[in-house]
């Protein structure tokens, strides 16, 4: 057990490398990413968990059908786990990265430089300063989801570097064969507007395969051309 002493050095370099982005670096070498603040049933590289648990770079983490877990990366930076949902976490240039293999999160920040994720297609994050939210969904036919509820998001494909930047109040639902971003790839992506409050609701539908039929609280979800 640490003495007194030694427990607040540890707690001051937490702080301190949090403040300023140092990726702190656990006993065998790896860079800890974020923590856990709360889970229900979610597992750790297939060990169950409790709340208040460390994750480090390579982390598998997983949560099962009614579970859940919020990570909270940084002071200003946070993300939500569905059920159902497998998401490894990492580094990607000096910024935390999530890689979402399925299932649902949602990420708030307050700052650009935040949280990273990537799809097995694409890599999702926040396209300018200030208060972000935004949604990200891997579905079962491995289409994709993203809904920006608060700033923009900027959606780059891995494999060509091409970049779309979904407006605030918009969700992108793309095929698993979609090639391309828009303007250039319209057939694979479907663009829609909906409130803050339905985005979650929006990919929820999604991922049962009911986009169409999603009704926000003032108005149907209405489907809008790519620019």
């Amino acid at each position: 057990m640490l003495n007194t002493g030694k427990s607040k050095v540890v707690v001051w370099a937490l702080v301190m490398g949090w403040l300023f982005g140092l990726p702190l670096r656990a006993a065998d070498g790896r860079q800890v990413v974020g923590r856990i603040i709360s889970s229900s049933g979610a597992t750790l590289e297939g060990v169950p968990i409790p709340n208040e648990n460390t994750i480090l770079a390579g982390d598998l983490l997983r949560t099962p059908k009614g579970g859940a877990a919020l990570v909270k990366v940084s002071p200003t930076t946070q993300t939500s786990i569905a059920g159902e949902t497998s998401v490894r976490f990492g580094y990607a240039g000096g910024n935390p990265l999530a890689q979402l293999s399925l299932g649902t999160i949602v990420t708030t920040t307050q700052i650009k430089e935040a949280l990273i994720v990537e799809t097995p297609k694409y890599r999702i994050e926040p396209a300018e300063q200030g208060k972000a939210t935004h949604v990200v969904a891997v579905l079962p036919d491995e289409g994709t989801v993203v809904a920006a509820r608060h700033g923009g998001v900027s959606i780059t494909e891995i494999s060509s570097g091409q970049r779309y930047v979904l407006p605030e109040g918009k969700y992108a639902e793309i095929a698993a064969s979609s090639v391309g971003v828009p303007p250039q790839e319209k057939r694979g992506w479907h663009i829609g507007s909906v409130s803050h409050g339905a985005s979650i609701a929006v990919v929820t539908a999604a991922a049962a395969g009911a986009t169409e039929a999603m009704v926000d609280p003032l108005k149907k979800a209405s489907p809008t051309k790519p620019k």
